[in-house]
């Protein structure tokens, strides 16, 4: 895994959005003040991955993560692995009450060539493949990704503060303890135990199987040839049944067929006696009789009330329609009407006419007295111009006439002739309305009257051109009353026409009752014929009387050579029923033998179920003793694989639990461990250095510039004790790695240790170690320090800086 850009958003003293571009720095430090949030930086990494940092007390303690006065944490790490590129984006939010609670939790992969510069969104787009969306996948996706658990990743990856040299300078006791925490050796402790507990197990369970396959103890060989030899002597049962059921099932045929033939003659003995013929056929006969010579009658009469009705249907349309005559003689009556309507509306024209002309000369008049008057007040006004100015002016004003202010005005009566002037004008206006409107109403009824006229004309043309080629007024009125007559005419002989047809229907319907009844009495017959259809009875004429009385004399004949037929069928179903009986007996001695109870209900299916039933119970007998044989012998292997499970589980946990086999563990482990970091010491220290472990398991340094002599680590200066715990610590790092689920890739280093108790020299050395540990492009080293010396030989630096409760963080090249 190797980090290419970190975004932080309201975590922890980093509440402003922050992003960090990794990309091109293989080898980087965190530089800054104690407490200005370097390490806040790590755990970011940490938590954007796993969703937890290594200096939480509890792992899902994820409220740590959130700054206080915040309500939303953002964290997203874009990464490479195994040739892939990868985002872990993680989102918090604060709830009203305080509770943080996460809100996002997803892992995706990215396009290999997507961007990661930019905004973080635009970044996020080139997603391919979401691989987790929630807390609980994300965990699973992640280790599975890195082939690393978090403890592994936390002790491999990010080498956390304080602990670095811890394991170099431990007392050969403590470092065993590490490193059975460190390596998980404390595992086979686990297994002993577990091993103890499933050896106990498989006891108890061998232990049931044994008093399981107790119950089988009656599944024996014996058992099994018992119930074989039973559903053998069955099946020849079986085979032999048909020779057993023919001879019963024809003796039981030859029963129910003499049983059938008496039940016959006894059913058709019984029917015979019970034919009467109808009580009252003779009287229907004579009903029908008189009907029909009835209806005869009542027909004859409707034919001649008919014949009357259409003679006056013939008499009414030659007379025509009164409606007709009626309209005509209305019209008459219209035309004399309108005549003397128009008479009278032409008198009334000429009067208007004549008042129209004397409205004309009175308004000319008025109008001509209008304009007399109208001058004369103009010439008084003319005449007294001076004295009507007077009454016009204001003083203080201009004068209209001269345009000089007026200062007094004259006092200046008005002329009296000026008064009645203009009251002589008002009055002559006055008759001029009047007689406008006087000529307005004499034009009005003038039109009025022309109006009806026209009207009153027009319509009578109307009636006239009705009435052409049509009688004159008396003719009309004489067609009229005819027309009346014979329509009366006419209802009268349609009434006595329906009166007579109702008759004929009553007369029908009676006769129509009698033959239903008639009819009903030779359906009857002709039923009882057929239900006697075996015996041959006599052929029906139609005449239901006289075939009534020849079927009853059939009858009584027929009734008594029954009886003589019936006596006979009786005696011989009696020897059939005692042949059966034997037969039946030979079929119940034969499921005797065979230990078959016989059924209830003895028949040939059931005979036959019987039998087959108890084949196949015996059969099911054999395969449930085979099938309990095959159990029990199942029960006994069962048996035979738990005891001897137990005994490899008790003998394995007795290994296990003892201290030598954790003791050789360590050994082994810490041997490793001491090749692997010897080489990469000796890699750091160009050669003059290596590790080595003697007989009591304590850490000695060989020194090849002083003839290769081993001496105790402690005697190491601090810039050699930095390079021999680092490559303890790679090399750790790689037995944890190595122990992974997934054989995860240690190409990223995070060192989170304090440099500022490290003098000048060791100092120099400490660096050049990091620099050769991050040389080649193969491993990102990054180092948290507040050390400027150290800082000033890292080729790039993240500057974090805090004011007040926010952090910031700026990227420095050297």
């Amino acid at each position: 895994m190797r980090p290419l850009r970190l975004d932080l958003e309201g975590f922890g003293t980093f509440r402003d959005p922050m992003t960090l571009d990794f990309s091109d720095s293989d080898y980087f430090a965190l530089v800054g003040a104690t407490g200005s949030g370097k390490t806040t930086i790590i755990d970011a990494v940490c938590f954007a991955l796993y969703g937890s940092a290594p200096r939480w007390p509890r792992r899902n303690q994820v409220s740590l993560a959130m700054a206080p006065s915040t309500g939303h944490t953002r964290v997203s790490l874009v990464f490479e692995n195994g040739g892939h590129r990868y985002a872990a984006i993680r989102v918090l939010a604060r709830a009203a009450r305080g509770q943080v609670t996460t809100k996002q939790s997803r892992l995706i992969e990215l396009a290999p060539d997507s961007t990661i510069d930019g905004d973080l969104g635009d970044v996020l787009d080139a997603e391919i493949a979401a691989l987790a969306d929630s807390p609980e996948g994300m965990a699973d996706a992640v280790e599975s990704l890195l082939g690393l658990s978090w403890d592994h990743f936390i002790q491999c990856v990010v080498l956390p503060q304080g602990g670095f040299a811890k394991f170099l300078h431990a007392p050969k006791s403590e470092r065993q303890d590490l490193l059975v925490s460190l390596l998980g050796l404390s595992v086979y402790s686990r297994v002993g135990q577990r091993a103890n507990q499933v050896a106990k197990e498989a006891a108890i369970r061998a232990q049931t199987l044994a008093a399981e396959m107790a119950k089988y103890a009656d599944a024996t060989e014996e058992a099994e040839e018992a119930a074989r030899r039973r559903a053998d002597e069955l099946t020849r049962l079986q085979s032999g049944l048909p020779q057993v059921l023919e001879p019963w099932l024809h003796a039981d045929q030859a029963v129910a067929t003499r049983v059938a033939e008496t039940r016959a003659l006894v059913e058709l003995k019984g029917d015979l006696a019970t034919v009467t013929p109808p009580s009252d056929l003779e009287q229907l006969a004579s009903q029908r009789t008189a009907a029909l010579a009835e209806l005869a009658e009542a027909a004859a009469k409707t034919e001649a009330k008919e014949t009357d009705e259409a003679l006056a249907e013939a008499n009414a349309d030659e007379a025509g329609d009164a409606a007709t005559w009626r309209e005509l003689v209305e019209l008459h009556g219209r035309a004399a009407a309108l005549t003397t309507q128009l008479t009278a509306s032409g008198k009334r024209l000429a009067a208007a006419t004549k008042a129209l002309g004397t409205a004309h000369e009175s308004n000319s008049n008025a109008v001509a007295a209008e304009a007399a008057a109208a001058g004369e007040l103009e010439t008084v006004r003319d005449a007294h111009r001076a004295d009507e100015l007077a009454h016009s002016l204001v003083p203080g004003e201009a004068c209209p006439v001269c345009l000089q202010e007026v200062a007094v005005v004259p006092k200046r009566p008005r002329h009296k002739g000026i008064a009645e002037a203009e009251d002589s004008l008002a009055q002559a206006r006055s008759r001029v309305s009047a007689s406008a409107r006087g000529q307005a109403l004499a034009e009005r009824d003038q039109g009025n009257a022309e109006d009806e006229g026209a009207r009153l004309g027009s319509e009578l043309d109307q009636v006239r051109v009705k009435l052409e080629d049509a009688p004159p007024a008396d003719e009309a009125a004489r067609l009229l009353e005819l027309s009346k007559t014979a329509q009366a005419d006419l209802t009268a002989a349609r009434k006595e026409s329906r009166i007579a047809l109702e008759s004929q229907r009553k007369t029908e319907k009676a006769l129509k009752e009698l033959e239903t009844r008639y009819t009903a009495a030779g359906r009857e017959l002709g039923q009882l014929r057929d239900r006697f259809a075996e015996q041959r009875p006599p052929t029906l004429t139609g005449d239901h009387v006289a075939d009534w009385e020849t079927f009853m004399s059939w009858a009584r004949v027929t009734n008594d050579d029954v009886a003589t037929k019936l006596a006979a069928s009786s005696a011989a179903a009696e020897q059939a029923e005692q042949v059966a009986a034997q037969r039946r007996g030979d079929v119940l001695e034969t499921l005797a033998s065979g230990g078959i109870a016989a059924p209830s209900s003895l028949t040939e299916v059931s005979v036959s179920t019987a039998v087959a039933n108890a084949l196949t119970a015996a059969q099911l007998a054999v395969e449930r003793v085979q099938e309990r044989r095959s159990h029990a012998a199942r029960l006994a292997g069962d048996v035979a694989e738990s005891q001897q499970a137990e005994r490899l589980n008790r003998e394995l946990g007795l290994l296990l639990s003892a201290r030598n086999f954790e003791r050789w563990m360590v050994e082994e482990a810490l041997q490793s461990m001491v090749t692997e970091a010897s080489a990469t010491l000796n890699e750091l220290s160009n050669g003059q250095f290596e590790l080595t472990v003697d007989a009591k398991q304590d850490l000695l340094v060989v020194d090849h510039n002083d003839a290769s002599s081993q001496r105790p680590v402690q005697t190491l200066s601090g810039g050699e004790t930095f390079q021999a715990s680092l490559a303890l610590a790679l090399a750790l790092s790689s037995q944890i790695a190595g122990l992974s689920s997934g054989g995860g890739q240690l190409d990223t280093i995070l060192l989170d240790e304090g440099f500022g108790t490290l003098d000048a020299s060791t100092l120099d050395v400490v660096a050049s170690t990091l620099e050769q540990l991050s040389g080649g492009g193969e491993r990102t080293v990054g180092l948290v320090t507040h050390v400027a010396a150290l800082a000033d030989r890292v080729p790039v630096r993240f500057q974090v800086t805090r004011e007040g409760s926010k952090s910031r963080v700026e990227k420095v090249w050297s």
